[in-house]
């Protein structure tokens, strides 16, 4: 490295190297059998360098090689745009949160607890394909940069995820899927009781009217709805004006009940950090408060481009370059529970999973998808699985109209979402 740097003093701007390493154990049963188990490692070190305002980056795996990466990196950066983008110095004050745990977890545990989860699945409905993924591991990375910042930090991470298929009666395929993810190892048991319990509420099919209907959506569905609004909420879209919310930060544009927050300080998650991966102090932020747009994420880039300030929401690997992302993205819950929810309306419809989405247009809001999985219910609980059927509108304006969240949360990912129902969706069918 101190070759590296050298070269990089005397010729360039600045300079940054980021380094990564990783080491992983993932355990996977497929098809309610045993399929694989392995280790994986990952090292390298990315380069990223200012010459004459024009940025070079190159990587390699190989940590003998950072000089001849670096002199690859200051080559290409006379094929790029000029940036103004000033490196952070060591920050002060850093809040640390706990994101590593030193723990030994045995694989031959974790390969005999899946079995205990597909044989109870199994006991319950013995046509059920099950596959269980368990991952676990620990890394760290170093950010070194030309402004004097040397900071390393060090991680662990545990995933479980139980998935289960049927071909019912009437030759629909239902799938269903659990996870829980954090820092350290934890029971899963509960994902086998939840979809043992979709399952059974897949046992009936039920019709419903198309129309105006109630609609609540779970975590798992509401968190990729809401990723639709959140991709707006870049930096990126904001400075190519392909936002619709550009410009409206300080607006109120949603529902009272509509709080959001990035909170990348928080312990015992996989996607917490002091600072982000370009050295910028990171903190806990509201993006909506009360539909009201409060801030969006940015990188250096981005913020140089807007002339903000940047968030501290930088996210890469030792090959890629830099980009904003969001760490532990939290929707307020209310006051009422679920059960209640339900109970406040006649008839209405429960979305847990939809295909389809992905292709809405994400600067309009419009959407529409098919529900693969979703129930009918009523105010006595849910009557019976729902097929055929397919949901659309637009989000945004969806999200300032009378929106009602349940106290009780869901972690999906990166997300800790409550249960939401809107009062009134296009349901064809």
């Amino acid at each position: 490295m101190i070759a590296a740097e050298k070269y990089l003093k005397e010729n360039t701007d600045w300079y940054e190297f980021y380094f990564e390493e990783s080491e992983s154990f993932p355990v996977s049963f497929a098809n309610n059998r045993f399929y694989s188990m392995s280790e994986k490692f990952s090292s390298g070190c990315g380069i990223r360098v200012s010459t004459s305002g024009r940025i070079g980056f190159s990587f390699s795996n190989n940590k003998d090689k950072l000089l001849e990466t670096a002199q690859t990196a200051v080559s290409l950066s006379k094929f790029s745009e000029i940036q103004t983008i000033n490196l952070p110095e060591l920050p002060q004050n850093i809040i640390e949160p706990v994101t590593f745990v030193e723990e030994a977890i045995s694989e031959e545990k974790e390969i005999e607890t899946a079995e205990k989860t597909i044989a109870l699945i199994k006991e319950q409905f013995d046509d059920a394909l099950s596959d269980v993924r368990i991952n676990s591991g620990k890394g760290s990375r170093r950010i070194v940069n030309s402004k004097g910042l040397d900071y390393s930090s060090k991680y662990s991470f545990y995933s479980a995820s139980v998935s289960s298929e049927r071909i019912l009666e009437d030759k629909s395929r239902i799938s269903v899927w659990e996870a829980v993810s954090s820092i350290k190892k934890e029971n899963y048991d509960h994902l086998c009781s939840e979809i043992i319990e979709t399952h059974k509420f897949s046992q009936t099919s039920t019709k419903v009217n198309p129309g105006k209907v109630p609609v609540i959506f779970t975590p798992h569905a509401f968190s990729s709805l809401i990723s639709i609004l959140l991709n707006q909420l870049s930096g990126g879209s904001h400075y190519k004006k392909i936002s619709p919310f550009t410009g409206k930060i300080g607006e109120k544009l949603f529902s009272d009940n509509l709080t959001i927050t990035d909170n990348p300080l928080l312990d015992n998650s996989y996607h917490s950090f002091s600072i982000d991966d370009e050295g910028v102090i990171s903190r806990k932020k509201d993006i909506i408060s009360s539909g009201i747009i409060r801030e969006i994420i940015t990188d250096l880039k981005y913020s140089s481009f807007l002339g903000i300030s940047p968030s501290g929401n930088s996210s890469r690997s030792y090959s890629s370059l830099p980009s904003p992302s969001f760490s532990n993205v939290i929707i307020a819950p209310g006051q009422s529970s679920l059960s209640e929810i339900m109970q406040s309306v006649k008839n209405g419809i429960l979305v847990d999973q939809m295909i389809g989405l992905g292709q809405s247009n994400t600067i309009t809001g419009d959407f529409s998808c098919n529900l693969s999985l979703a129930f009918s219910f009523d105010k006595n609980g849910i009557q019976g699985r729902i097929k055929d059927c397919m949901l659309s509108g637009n989000l945004y304006q969806l999200l300032n109209r009378d929106l009602l969240f349940s106290r009780e949360t869901k972690q999906t990912g990166n997300f800790n979402c409550p249960y939401v129902m809107f009062s009134s969706m296009d349901l064809s069918v």
